[in-house]
């Protein structure tokens, strides 16, 4: 493309040569004036620069598809760097920037390229509706372009954002055909990597037995293939659901050896994915001491990398076990940290639970007035991320704080919509617990007891 700045000297200097042919003609006259132009190689001058503006935009015009490319592909490499990064807003802007250029060029497969991109973007950065509809759109170009690999990798986006949404059903299905698609391909990798979402999806459902079936596929086949950063994560995916199963001295072993496969490939994020994971097994299973010393590897694995999204997950988790352990004050200065970190990194992911424990810890302490207002920080930042477990559970604290102050209306009134969140998240055990301390209430207030 040719410079604006070089567009206009063209300009000036053919209008400028247009007002010297147009003075000699009218200082000498038409006959004589023409001749001498001639003779003078005016015309010659004249020629020249006509020339340059037209010859110059007719090479920024064939230039200018070249050109686009490049800035599409510098666009696309930028935007994939920042999504490694975590720095999921830049990543955003500059996959949006790609769209924009893939779609002025109908170059579709990039077009596909950027819109998963926003989509994982947008899913990471906790906009769920915005990643479904980013994937919505490439699963629709895919298909029309018969374009497989950009099919699953749209099914599978799709599946993680209705799964978090809680459309399980819907979720499956997406799973399960992006499942079908890359057998019928033979790619092993993306197999892996359905069946882990499927087996999330059977998780969120409390479906221990069928999502272990799943990762022990995902397995066998990562074994198979001999790749074992994918044998790493199907690992950790496997401890986890393991732990959550019951299962906490298996899951505990399946940590282990994925932190051993992660250190010997030097994968620093699954070498702080298995510490953390380690650190709440040990959580589980009240061992807080053992457990605040793996999460204190974790943050020191963390800080060693600059990984301040792990940072943020393994400060909580210590604050979690000193708080167990009866170290308030400590455990304030880990969550305090913890939510520090996370505003400067502008990671929302952990901000409510923070707040709620912080919150709690306040109560506790009879700060009351501060707990509060925590609290209600905690809660709009929850309710902002449409994250019903984790607002069910504010509320309930909330309650806390309204019935120590004398406020039983408001109590009441937080843990009704407390054990409604808890429906429709389907968090039974906290919501048979939220409704005893319901009936609780009502009933000191009918007796008129303190």
């Amino acid at each position: 493309m040719i410079p604006p700045i070089l567009q206009l000297l063209e300009i000036v200097l053919l209008a400028g040569c247009v007002l010297l042919v147009c003075f000699q003609l009218f200082r000498r006259g038409i006959s004589s004036g023409t001749k001498e132009l001639f003779q003078r190689k005016y015309v010659v001058l004249f020629a020249v620069v006509s020339c340059i503006y037209p010859v110059t935009a007719i090479i920024g015009w064939v230039r200018k598809p070249a050109v686009l490319r490049q800035n599409l592909h510098d666009s696309l490499v930028i935007a994939t760097e920042q999504s490694a990064n975590r720095k999921y807003t830049d990543s955003i802007q500059s996959y949006t920037t790609s769209l924009q250029i893939a779609q002025s060029l109908k170059d579709q497969d990039s077009t596909l390229q950027a819109l998963i991109g926003i989509g994982n973007a947008y899913l990471e950065s906790g906009f769920v509706d915005k990643a479904e509809d980013s994937f919505r759109q490439a699963e629709s170009i895919a298909e029309e372009r018969k374009n497989e690999s950009a099919m699953i990798d749209s099914l599978m986006g799709l599946g993680k954002a209705d799964a978090i949404l809680y459309k399980l059903k819907e979720a499956s299905d997406e799973y399960e055909r992006a499942l079908n698609l890359a057998r019928k391909r033979g790619m092993v990798s993306e197999q892996v990597t359905a069946l882990i979402g499927l087996a999330e999806v059977r998780e969120y459902d409390f479906q221990f037995d069928e999502s272990l079936a799943a990762l022990s596929q995902a397995l066998a086949l990562s074994v198979q293939s001999s790749n074992k950063s994918q044998e790493a994560e199907v690992r950790l995916h496997l401890a986890s659901v393991q732990s959550q199963a019951g299962k906490l001295a298996a899951g505990f072993s399946t940590y282990t050896r994925a932190y051993e496969l992660a250190t010997a490939i030097k994968d620093a994020d699954k070498i702080e994915r298995a510490l953390l994971g380690l650190g709440m097994v040990e959580t589980e299973r009240h061992n807080n001491d053992e457990a605040a010393k793996w999460f204190q590897l974790a943050i020191e694995a963390a800080e060693s990398t600059k990984n301040e999204f792990y940072k943020v997950q393994a400060l909580y988790n210590l604050g979690n076990a000193l708080e167990q352990l009866g170290k308030y004050d400590l455990a304030l200065i880990q969550y305090n940290n913890a939510l520090s970190t996370a505003h400067e990194i502008g990671d929302s992911s952990y901000i409510p639970a923070i707040g709620s424990s912080i919150g709690k810890i306040l109560y506790d302490k009879n700060e009351l007035e501060l707990a509060e207002q925590t609290l209600r920080r905690a809660l709009a930042e929850s309710e902002a991320r449409h994250d019903e477990e984790m607002s069910a559970e504010i509320l309930s604290n909330l309650s806390l704080v309204y019935e120590k102050e004398g406020r039983r209306a408001e109590a009441i009134e937080a843990l009704r919509r407390a054990i409604s969140l808890n429906r429709t998240s389907n968090s039974r055990d906290a919501q048979v617990a939220n409704e005893k301390r319901l009936q609780k209430l009502q009933g000191r207030i009918q007796t008129g007891q303190s």
